[in-house]
């Protein structure tokens, strides 16, 4: 796996894809790893795109023909020269119903044992978070993903309490650190 940045280079996108190729190699002589396949996992890829030292040049070379398999991640599309190599999934922004759903699942999961934490949840945030969301979006597109919502998510689910002193005031905290902890690291952030 390759993590893009805005520091990434050539040399480590390629040191990664030899590795990967060693590997299949290793597996094609293997009788009981003969039908493995090495996969290179590129995160993140549309940061490596805008990096200084244009470290994607690489895969022209590394892609044509293909060694390995080879999956890019992005929040943003990339230039044509590289999705002509590939096979490109775009997924459209989701609507409010889609992140309803998905906010919902998430906390039906983590409070399987508790559906009264789960109406909490509907009821008194689900709301808010939403828009919010949306609104985040809508600002500054290309910094905040689908990741970041659905951990927010998990953390707020996870810290839901329905005892002790002010219940709302407690649940408000940990929607506020849940918040910080997943939405912060932008200029814009506050």
């Amino acid at each position: 796996m390759y993590q893009g940045s805005e520091q990434s280079t050539s040399q480590g996108i390629k040191k990664v894809f030899d590795n990967a190729i060693k590997k299949q190699e290793m597996m094609d002589k293997s009788k009981k790893d003969s039908k493995m396949l090495a996969l290179v996992i590129l995160e993140e890829i549309g940061l490596a795109e805008i990096s200084p030292y244009n470290p994607l040049k690489v895969l022209h070379e590394l892609l044509e023909p293909p060694k390995v398999a080879t999956i890019g991640i992005s929040n943003w599309a990339l230039d044509a020269s590289k999705r002509n190599r590939a096979i490109n999934l775009e997924r459209p922004d989701p609507q409010e119903r889609d992140l309803e759903e998905s906010a919902m699942s998430i906390a039906r999961d983590i409070n399987a044992d508790s559906p009264e934490k789960v109406n909490l949840f509907k009821y008194r945030y689900v709301s808010w978070i939403i828009k919010g969301y949306i609104m985040t979006f809508r600002y500054i597109p290309t910094f905040f993903g689908l990741r970041d919502f659905y951990c927010f998510i998990k953390e707020i689910n996870r810290g839901l309490t329905l005892e002790g002193g002010n219940i709302e005031d407690q649940n408000d905290k940990v929607c506020y650190l849940a918040f910080k902890r997943n939405f912060s690291g932008s200029e814009h952030s506050t």
